[in-house]
């Protein structure tokens, strides 16, 4: 039921969301929509407003250029034909009057003194407008008053229209028509007009007075304020305060002179001082989305109630399936337990919680205790208990009692009817009311008396054999230790069991033992892939490097161990099985093999030596000594061939021939000797001895071979015996491409990397195999290897990108 609730709780809580979803959304675009219609009611009444100015400046102008009314006006000012001229003058301003619904005219002579009045009585005691007479006065201009409240209470715009003349070729005011334009009549009602029913918009006309906005129309939400209400400048919400300080169109969202938050578009009057605020209450823009909201959110939540009810309902069905299956599902669980309980393989029992008494058992049960039903049933479990095992198990019951735990297993004993004691393995666990006590004990008993004599004999038969043989389970504690691991450790079987491997062998862990364990216990047989030294008698593990200390001990020893998963009858890994096999005698043939081989290698490279002294010292002799002689028998030669040309003796042709075979000898001697130890290798170095021979190898064969050498190892200082190993190597690895490999071109290139010399020797031959290094036979290809081994170095073959072979010879210097 919680989790229905928590779903109708999740359905209802979309509404919200859903309605602040459509809130965010929709009221960015009613705001833009309202701010566009106020701009445009804002343009159509400032253009309003500058038409009807236009218009009365218009009628001022078309007035005061009047020569009938400026005539009539100079009459009525004298006192001859007053009455006639001013008869006119009414008739023609009240002419106006009618068709212009004017407040009224007031005609003033050039002192400004009233000639004739029709309506304005008060025009010409107000300020503004003796401001206005004496601008126009002084311009001979139309000029007009700003909108000013008179004393009656009335608010006026007037306009001076000058009346002129020409006197002494001067253009002089002689008079002046003041025409009382209908603010309130007219041009209020044309502000305060809106295009569209609105509870709340309106349109202000305000203008800077000092540091304050002056409102100069009646307000809609305010009465009697045209030019008495004002406020100040510098509140930031205020839409007129911002008009006025910017003084360009805009639009602006904020507070209107009731605090009420309005959206707003203003614009300057122009011509005039004045700007137009066209407003907005933002409640009546969102008005509409409010409404929309409001009615979806009503429909989600009718809807979801309505599915809720739906999965109320289905969620009262599936419980009533939900029962039914649980019922059939028990009746199921109980036939189950009726066969589970009569089965033939396994003894079953429950027993009371307070005083194990037998409540119910299988007949497998009575076989294993010996026992018929009948007498079973008047025995409890403690009564068939061996003695030694009713404290160890008194404690399991009480933590089971307790609460502590749930179950245990345990290996016991039981006595039966024929007084045998039987070894059996008990599996017992609790079944609780609802408020956790114990209601009775649930038992599984499975009889493996057969089990431990089958163990017992195959501890025996490990005992026999002149192995290790130890066995841990999946927490490393010792279950199986063999008569062998006592006589070389010296660890009894009884001190052995049970403990674990870091409390046997503290060095386990450092030497990758644990490592093994683990890969066995997750399946995998492993074989250490080398000998373990030990001390005979002891359970300490030797390092490597203290091996040298105790070679002369008789105790030390060397085992070779394996890991195997060790599998219970189902199979699964219940532990590891170690054999350890001693490799005292294999080890010790195979020290002495190597010390065999390493005195064979002291040998080999010794006779290199002086096999490498031997060529030095047969190549001077044969420089030094054959040579000289050659050297005299040709001189002797060519001393008897220019005698007897001197003598005119005729020439014996066997002496030319000796010279000829002299100069073969000599040739052939220069051979031999750079093929015993070059000169090049002992005078300019390796890297040119390398660059010599390849050329000899190509005139000698027509092998094409190039020799590639980086900067960092021409400058490189190569010691005698090293620089005489590679320059071998490389001799040998170039007669090899010549003998076997069958190539046209040969490639040599040598660099350094990492603190060695890597030279490398490619051809484009038939290749070779990868096992050629390990052949007996190869003999060639064997004396490199020792040649670089003397120096730490180390050759390889790899079969070439395209064919053919690359030996590679790294050689650290």
């Amino acid at each position: 039921m919680r989790a229905v609730a928590a779903v109708i709780l999740g359905l209802l809580s979309i509404v919200p969301l859903l309605a602040v979803g459509i809130y965010h959304l929709e009221a960015p675009r009613l705001k833009e929509q309202a701010f566009s219609d106020l701009q445009a009611i804002a343009i159509l009444k400032a253009g309003q407003i500058e038409a009807w100015l236009d218009e009365r400046r218009g009628d001022a102008v078309v007035l005061g250029a009047s020569p009938g009314l400026i005539e009539d006006a100079v009459r009525a000012t004298a006192h001859g034909d007053e009455q006639g001229a001013r008869q006119r003058i009414v008739e023609r301003l009240a002419t106006l009057q009618r068709a212009y619904s004017y407040d009224g005219f007031l005609l003033v002579d050039g002192s400004a003194q009233p000639i004739v009045a029709i309506g304005a009585d008060e025009a010409s005691a107000a300020a503004p407008v003796r401001r206005a007479l004496q601008t126009a006065f002084d311009t001979t201009q139309v000029a007009t008053t700003d909108l000013y409240r008179s004393d009656s209470g009335r608010v006026h715009l007037d306009w001076v229209a000058p009346l002129v003349r020409e006197i002494d070729g001067r253009r002089r005011a002689v008079g002046a028509v003041i025409l009382d334009t209908p603010v309130e009549r007219v041009v209020f009602p044309l502000i305060q007009s809106w295009p569209t029913p609105s509870p709340s918009a309106e349109t202000l006309l305000v203008r800077r007075q000092g540091d304050a906005v002056l409102y100069l129309n009646e307000l809609r939400h305010r009465t009697a304020t045209a030019l008495l209400f004002s406020q100040p400048l510098d509140d930031p919400d205020l839409p007129a305060a911002r008009a006025v300080l910017a003084g360009t169109p805009q639009v602006i969202a904020g507070k209107d002179y009731r605090g009420v938050a309005v959206l707003a578009a203003t614009r300057p009057v122009s011509g005039t001082p004045w700007h137009l605020v066209a407003k907005v209450d933002r409640d009546e823009v969102l008005a509409p989305l409010r409404n929309l909201v409001f009615w979806v959110s009503l429909v989600a939540t009718c809807a979801i109630l309505v599915v809720s009810l739906l999965i109320v309902l289905l969620w009262r069905q599936q419980l009533r399936t939900h029962q039914l299956e649980l019922a059939t599902q028990s009746l199921e669980k109980d036939r189950l337990v009726r066969l589970f309980f009569d089965l033939p393989f396994v003894g079953m029992t429950t027993l009371a919680a307070d005083s194990r008494r037998w409540l119910r058992f299988n007949d497998r049960l009575c076989e294993i205790l010996g026992y018929p039903r009948e007498e079973l049933l008047e025995l409890s479990w403690i009564e068939l208990t061996h003695r030694d095992d009713l404290a160890g198990e008194r404690i399991q019951f009480e933590r089971l009692l307790s609460g502590a735990s749930n179950g245990f297993q345990t290996d016991k004993r039981f006595l039966r009817k024929d007084g045998r004691v039987i070894n059996v393995t008990a599996d017992v666990r609790t079944v609780r009311h609802e408020d956790g006590r114990v209601d009775f004990f649930v038992a599984t008993v499975q009889d493996i008396t057969a089990r431990l004599q089958a163990e017992g004999f195959a501890q025996e038969l490990l005992d026999n054999v002149n192995q290790g043989f130890v066995v841990y389970d999946r927490a490393l504690r010792v279950i199986v230790w063999n008569r062998f691991l006592e006589r070389t450790i010296g660890l009894p079987r009884e001190a052995a069991i049970g403990r674990h491997l870091d409390e046997l062998f503290p060095d386990a862990r450092r030497l990758g033992i644990d490592a093994h364990l683990q890969r066995a216990l997750a399946g995998e047989v492993v074989v250490a892939d080398e000998f373990v030294p030990r001390l005979r008698g002891t359970t300490k593990l030797l390092a490597a490097e203290s091996v040298a200390e105790r070679r002369d001990d008789p105790r030390l020893f060397w085992t070779l161990s394996s890991y195997a998963p060790h599998r219970n009858v189902n199979g699964d890994i219940d532990g590891v099985l170690v054999n350890v096999v001693d490799m005292t005698t294999l080890k010790r043939s195979q020290d002495a093999l190597l010390a065999s081989n390493e005195e064979l290698r002291q040998l080999s490279r010794y006779l290199e030596r002086v096999r490498e002294e031997e060529r030095v010292r047969i190549a001077r002799e044969l420089h030094d000594d054959l040579g000289s002689t050659l050297t005299a028998v040709k001189w002797a030669i060519a001393m008897a061939i220019e005698r007897a040309q001197e003598a005119a003796l005729p020439g014996d042709a066997q002496l030319a021939h000796a010279s000829q075979l002299l100069d073969s000898a000599v040739d052939t001697m220069r051979r031999i000797i750079s093929d015993l130890r070059p000169s090049v290798l002992d005078h300019l170095g390796v890297w040119t001895a390398i660059e010599w021979y390849a050329g000899q190898i190509g005139e000698r064969t027509g092998l094409r071979c190039d020799v590639t050498l980086s900067p960092e190892v021409v400058a490189l200082e190569v010691d005698p015996e090293r620089a005489t190993a590679m320059f071998r190597i490389v001799q040998e690895a170039l007669n090899n491409v010549v003998r076997h490999a069958r190539a046209s071109h040969a490639e040599i290139r040598v660099r350094c990397d990492a603190g060695a010399v890597m030279i490398a020797v490619e051809d484009d031959g038939v290749g070779t195999d990868d096992g050629a290094l390990t052949k007996t036979e190869s003999w060639g290809l064997l004396g490199m290897q020792e040649r670089a081994a003397r120096f730490d170095g180390e050759i390889k073959l790899s079969c070439g990108a395209t064919g053919g072979t690359i030996l590679a010879l790294r050689m650290p210097f």
